[in-house]
């Protein structure tokens, strides 16, 4: 009777110690109801419940030839935890679910009925319909269900169907679209647009094998608070489904009266591709009165193409002074010519905006032309695009631009010296701008040799201030205007140096080790550098420069390309090496390596520049070593520039270095997948 005792107790320990190794699959099922056959770990979990039933029997032969064991269909529920707790809160889900993507959200969905009812709003909150053939799915399904297809862009199955459509478009919040899916949908709610039409069949661009997708109307959308539509008119493929496009009216008296509709909501409005004469008075005052109907907009972009022909200057003004004051953003891409004769505008202030973009000038602003607009927003902090003026030594203090500019972008164009930009920054306060983005840039050099160039004197000015400088497609920038960025700006965390011609735009190794480095925040660097190979000192300057890199601690993208010249032409970048940078010191052949001195970057997720391994003295540099050494020192590393593109897609082996770091992170890839 005592051993039966001691091996029930036996028993007791082995079982616990069962449901602790297969606890997760008990856990699944515990609320599921038993269908047939109890399965084992179910079965051992009621065996432990029923514990007090075994030491009631004398002997565990009185146990099995007792009577069968009656268990439950279903397991009590375990007290929730915090997880359980917040996606029992509908509130807490659709909090969630604003911050999700479209993918995201259809994976909430899918988890079970509760999540489905709570989050599955949120599916149809933002509905983008602008691909054609998105349209054609949505229009020829007509299953009684939902109709699930899957989508490659969202990465899984979404529901379109227009039984769907009609169920859940009241829960549709923003809109994307194009010229195919608005040109049928307003064709579908016509009698909600056209009160005085008594025209019940289709409209004549309507196939007649489409007619049947409006024997009834389509249901009306009136709640949207975002909405862009793309108007780009272009011919179909007649044997398509969009054949009846070609003969389609245009989008914009129909588009402007379903804005009309939404008019209590909307906040954001996106015109693409705006293709109508909107020179003609009547769409111009059509579009105008809609865009003033709009007492909550706040963000507003249009973008008119510039063909056949260029807009006039006064369509900016006719278009911003219509939108209302509650503006926080306003945006025009074009490029406009100037009118004949000049208007007289009803101005008003939009205390409130902030951002702004105006389009491009074939000749360049007056001044005038551009103190109408900014002087009316005294609150703006970013300025994007900013264009260039027609006589840019005008600028003195003339141009009336507010003083709490925050960020600065420019568009490709002839003032590539920089002088509207360099006039902004140096009149507004010392050491307020944040951002600066710069294209074309062209740095002249002044008499003075240690100088900088009036644009680099005008940057400095905010060396406390800048945190993001980025000038790419460079055309010339001196190397100790380079410097100066690098020995003064203390706070910044990305800088960036691109230029397809890196014979002309190159930080020297003599420049770059002359003072120690200001900007010890960064996370990004992107540099250009000629190494200077050949000289005495080489390896001495080399271990200098890379011990500056190797003190960026919170450095998270490197971007090194080394500048080289072989006679009149400048080698690119894959056909160059950031010398010794990757290879560690070799005491046995007495060969330099400077690896060891980027230890404290162990942050680094992206190394990109001179490190191909086709090179034949970069495969020389890059051993085993090297690799576990990489491996060891760098754990958050996610891209390694070891292969160029053509490399990529190429049939020949890689490298045996690549084969090595494969094994150990599979995840990791070896080329770039940006062009800089």
């Amino acid at each position: 009777m005592l051993t039966m005792c001691l091996l029930a107790k036996s028993c007791r320990r082995f079982i616990f110690l069962f449901l602790f190794v297969f606890g997760e699959d008990i856990r699944k099922v515990r609320n599921k109801p038993t269908q047939g056959p109890v399965p084992l770990p179910l079965f051992f979990f009621f065996f432990v419940s029923s514990y007090s039933s075994l030491t009631s029997c004398h002997s565990f032969s009185s146990l099995i030839t007792a009577p069968s064991l009656t268990f439950p269909t279903t397991m009590p529920s375990p007290p929730p935890n915090a997880l359980l707790r917040f996606f029992n809160v509908v509130e807490l889900v659709s909090m969630l679910c604003s911050f999700l993507t479209t993918k995201q959200v259809f994976m909430l969905v899918q988890t079970n009925r509760f999540l489905r009812e709570a989050a599955g709003p949120f599916l149809w909150r933002n509905v983008d319909l602008d691909a054609d053939h998105r349209v054609e799915m949505l229009y020829t399904h007509y299953d009684p269900i939902y109709h699930v297809k899957y989508n490659d862009e969202y990465g899984g199955r979404i529901l379109l169907s227009k039984v769907a459509s009609y169920i859940n478009i009241n829960k549709t919040r923003s809109l994307k679209a194009g010229f195919a899916f608005m040109s049928y949908y307003l064709e579908g709610v016509r009698q909600y647009l056209d009160t005085d039409s008594t025209q019940q069949q289709p409209s004549s661009w309507i196939p007649p094998h489409q007619t049947d997708l409006f024997s009834t109307p389509l249901p009306l959308i009136k709640q949207l608070s975002r909405l862009d539509v793309s108007l780009l008119q272009v011919q179909r493929y007649p044997n398509t489904f969009f054949a009846g496009l070609n003969g389609a009216p245009p989008l914009a008296p129909r588009l402007f009266q379903f804005i009309n509709l939404n008019a209590a909501h909307l906040t954001s409005v996106s015109l693409r591709d705006f293709q109508v004469s909107i020179a003609v008075p009547n769409y111009t005052d059509l579009l105008c009165s809609t865009i003033s109907s709009l007492s909550n907009l706040a963000h507003f972009a249009i973008d008119i193409p510039a063909k056949p022909s260029e807009p006039p200057f006064s369509i900016i003004p006719t278009v911003f002074f219509s939108c209302p004051i509650s503006l926080v953003s306003f945006s025009m891409t074009t490029t406009v010519r100037d009118d004949v004769e000049e208007k007289p505008w009803k101005k008003k202030l939009f205390t409130g905006l902030k951002y702004l973009r105006l389009p491009q000038h074939r000749t360049g602003y007056k001044l005038a032309q551009l103190n109408l607009i900014l002087s009316q927003c005294p609150a703006l902090e970013e300025w994007a695009d900013v264009p260039s003026i027609l006589v840019p030594a005008e600028l003195g203090g003339c141009l009336q631009y507010p003083p709490t500019i925050l960020d600065l972008s420019t568009h490709p164009s002839r003032n590539s010296k920089g002088e509207t930009v360099a006039g902004i920054m140096k009149t507004i306060p010392k050491d307020q701008l944040k951002s600066l983005d710069f294209r074309l840039l062209e740095d002249t050099s002044p008499d003075e040799p240690d100088l900088p160039a009036p644009f680099i004197l005008s940057l400095l000015r905010h060396s406390a201030s800048l945190v993001t400088i980025s000038l790419v497609d460079i055309n010339w920038i001196q190397s100790k205007s380079v410097r100066h960025i690098l020995t003064t700006c203390t706070a910044l965390t990305s800088l960036v140096f691109a230029s397809s011609n890196t014979m002309r735009s190159y930080l020297t190794v003599e420049d770059a080790i002359a003072e120690p480095w200001k900007c010890t925040r960064l996370r990004e660097l992107r540099l250009i550098i000629n190494l200077n190979r050949g000289c005495p000192n080489e390896y001495t300057m080399l271990d200098e420069l890379y011990t500056q890199i190797g003190d960026l601690v919170d450095l998270e993208i490197l971007d090194l390309m080394s500048a080289c010249r072989i006679k009149i032409a400048s080698k690119p970048y894959t056909e160059t090496t950031m010398t010794r940078m990757l290879a560690l010191r070799n005491e046995t052949t007495n060969h330099e390596g400077f690896l060891q001195s980027l230890f404290k970057l162990k942050n680094l997720r992206v190394l990109l520049g001179s490190f191909i391994l086709s090179n034949q003295e970069m495969r020389a540099m890059v051993g085993e070593a090297e690799v576990k050494w990489i491996l060891e020192h760098w754990p958050h590393l996610e891209t390694i520039e070891f292969v160029t593109k053509e490399e990529r897609f190429g049939s020949a082996p890689w490298p045996p270095q690549i084969e090595l770091l494969k094994q150990e992170r599979p995840n990791l890839q070896f080329y770039r997948t940006q062009t800089r």
